[in-house]
């Protein structure tokens, strides 16, 4: 019944958000909407363009669109809740994933057709699938998440070196792994002729030294949007993995993998964004960086059991607060 209850709960909370604001904002959503049928736009991977194109043939309403997307958000609680189970244990998934549904910018976010909600739908169940070794699904899951942004790209060679050393290091092992975990990215490279569509570009070959300012823009992001109580079990979980190392296990190991192969290439994204584009990039891509300190924060919960209930319930209730500040404020900025 846990599970159930994330699930209903993620949706019902992006439902309400909808209903009291019917604003569609972002130049990406409407973007999408205007042009629903044409799946491949820009530099943009497909996959959330299929969805808002199937679904669009039932209605071209823009709210059937937004629950969908609300949809989605609901399957990555459902996706995150296991993957904590599969790295804390069962007893800790519920208040974790809590903690995923309510958090305010993932959940407001979550309510328009930007992509980040699917790749992390889409994430979350990969790592379940490799953590349970059923590799075919990983597999297929990971394939989905990588034609949803460019940044899921960097988990296929830590799902293809969990593979190889979980399952098979032998020579047979890595060319399973390649094949496995990097078909999909293979697949997208062949059918463009390169990375992206001609005439549209993804990475730059050189940096700047300010380029490293992202990394302050995007850490200012998530804790600026990042419940307190959040931050604080998240400072708890930090804090054991310091003191004790033994305690990443090869689980906890692939998500650092992860998210460290992420954050190298936010320093190549050929995508900045005014006022300086070397300096900055969209803040959306502050959701690995989120979804990161929050299963770091499901660690907390382990650390400070007595503690915890409280600081789960508050979090909470400043999250689903917060969300509808959030989304009201970019409704103004709309």
């Amino acid at each position: 019944m846990r599970p159930l209850a994330i699930l209903l709960l993620g949706f019902a909370l992006r439902a309400a958000i909808i209903v009291s604001n019917p604003i569609i904002w972002g130049g990406d959503t409407i973007m999408r909407l205007f042009d629903r049928h044409t799946l491949v736009k820009a530099h943009q991977l497909p996959l959330l363009q299929v969805f808002i194109s199937g679904i669009s043939m039932i209605s071209m309403d823009p709210a059937l669109v937004r629950y969908m997307v609300a949809a989605l958000g609901a399957v990555a609680g459902l996706g995150f809740y296991w993957v904590v189970a599969d790295l804390f244990g069962e007893e800790w998934a519920f208040p974790g994933a809590l903690l995923f549904v309510t958090h305010p910018y993932v959940l407001a976010v979550s309510t328009v057709p930007f992509q980040e909600i699917l790749m992390l739908a889409c994430l979350t169940f990969a790592f379940h699938f490799l953590y349970t070794q059923r590799w075919l699904m990983a597999s297929l899951c990971l394939a989905a998440a990588c034609l949803t942004r460019y940044e899921a790209w960097a988990a296929c060679p830590v799902f293809a070196s969990a593979y190889i050393l979980r399952q098979d290091r032998s020579f047979i092992g890595i060319v399973k792994a390649a094949l496995l975990f990097g078909w999909m990215p293979v697949a997208w490279i062949l059918a463009c002729h390169g990375l992206t569509p001609a005439g549209h570009f993804v990475i730059n070959r050189s940096i700047s030294i300010w380029r490293f300012q992202r990394y302050v823009y995007l850490g200012w992001i998530t804790v600026k949007f990042t419940q307190i109580p959040v931050l604080l079990l998240a400072g708890a979980g930090a804090w054991r993995l310091y003191r004790d190392r033994s305690s990443i296990g090869w689980r906890l190991w692939a998500q650092i993998a992860f998210v460290t192969l992420f954050t190298i290439t936010v320093l190549f994204s050929a995508h900045g964004v005014p006022p300086d584009p070397e300096r900055y990039v969209t803040s959306r891509e502050a959701h690995l960086l989120i979804y990161f300190i929050l299963l770091v924060a499901a660690l907390g919960l382990v650390q400070l059991p007595r503690w915890g209930p409280a600081m789960v319930g508050l979090g909470v209730v400043l999250g689903i607060g917060g969300a509808f500040l959030v989304r009201a404020r970019f409704n103004f900025r709309a």
